[in-house]
This record gives structure tokens, C-alpha cells and sequence, in this order.
């Protein structure tokens, strides 16, 4: 994994899940579900997380493999609609027979989908949901196959008040945020 960079790594690390999970080795791909946001309100996130999972995987099958099966990427784009996400999920885990999930970045689309992902228990890894939500229910359950790459709202709230304060020596502040944004509204409630 000398050349890969970090998306090529937990690309990586999901293919070897995979393994776990698919019986026999052979010849065929191993089947990877990307779900993006190449269109709508994420799309700028959407493109890149494409075309770095489209780079990794191609950096994988030139170095053979694993454990010499080809690497396959099935993407759909959700177009940042949660309606759409749970449609992609279900596609990638009931026709397609992915062993493992990538994307997206929205917190709210994981959320709406993570129950398709544990009825058919195949592991999802979110490239950039910060709210807690997407790894636990709300009673606090742990959702076992719901997975992500980033900081939570409440510590990127909590870092933002702790440079506030200690960096700006301030000790009041006005929060200006997007009652239309999710992500907006959990930094403010931690902030």
C-alpha cells in the first residue's frame, strides 16, 4: 500500500472485509457499492469521492489485486435526495450483491439508508457524516454495519469553542447557521 494515499487505503481495508464475507476465492471481482453525490447539493464532494475510489480501485487491480480477484466498483448517485440513497442501498445490496458499501458524504442520506444496510448486513463505510446519528440509533444501539472516516459534529463543535476561546481569547459568541443544513445546526448545538 506504499502508493496509495489514505482513500486507496480504507479502499483497502474495505476489499479485505469483503473477503471475510464473500465464501470462495476465484476469479470473480469482488463487487464494491459506491454511493455518491455527483449530483445535487454534495456534488463537488460527490465528484472527488468518485474519482478517488476510481483511482484506488485501478491502483489496486494493477498490483493484482487481492489476493488476485479484480476489484469492481458499482456506483450510483444518490443525487444528495435520501430517497434516492435508500434506493441506491437497497440496489447495491439486494440485485447487485456488493460485499461492502463507500459513500456518501451526507450524514442525513446514511441515516436514511443504514437500516438497508444492516437488514442485509453488509457493511457501509461513510466518507464524511459527522453526526452521531450514523453509527447509532437513537436509544444509543449500536448500528454494527454502519461505519465512517471522519470527526463527529460534537467534537468539531467542542474544537471550534476550544479555539474560540483559548487561540481568540474569546469567551462570547453570536453562531450564525443554516436552519436547512443538518451539518450546520449539530455544530451549533456543540459548539
Amino acid at each position: 500500500m506504499k502508493g496509495f494515499g489514505s482513500i486507496g487505503k480504507v479502499l483497502t481495508l474495505v476489499f479485505l472485509v469483503c473477503l471475510l464475507a464473500v465464501p470462495a476465492f476465484g476469479a470473480d471481482p469482488i463487487r464494491v457499492g459506491e454511493i455518491a453525490t455527483v449530483t445535487g447539493d454534495f456534488a463537488a464532494y460527490g465528484v472527488a469521492e468518485v474519482e478517488s475510489v476510481k483511482i484506488a480501485a485501478e491502483e489496486i487491480n494493477a498490483a493484482g489485486g487481492i489476493l488476485g480477484r479484480p476489484v469492481e466498483i458499482i456506483m450510483y448517485d444518490c443525487r444528495t435526495r435520501q430517497e434516492d440513497m435508500v434506493n441506491a442501498a437497497r440496489r447495491l445490496v439486494e440485485q447487485d450483491k456488493v460485499c461492502a458499501v463507500i459513500g456518501p458524504s451526507g450524514s442525513g442520506l446514511c441515516i436514511a439508508a443504514s437500516p438497508v444496510f444492516n437488514r442485509g448486513k453488509v457493511p457501509h463505510l461513510g466518507t464524511l457524516p459527522t453526526n452521531p446519528l450514523v453509527t447509532v440509533d437513537e436509544k444509543g444501539n449500536v448500528r454494527p454495519y454502519n461505519f465512517r472516516i471522519c470527526f463527529l459534529d460534537p467534537y468539531q463543535g467542542k474544537m471550534i469553542a476550544v479555539f474560540s476561546a483559548k487561540e481568540l481569547g474569546k469567551k462570547k459568541a453570536g453562531v450564525l447557521y443554516d436552519v436547512s443544513s443538518d451539518y450546520s445546526q449539530g455544530l451549533r448545538e456543540f459548539f
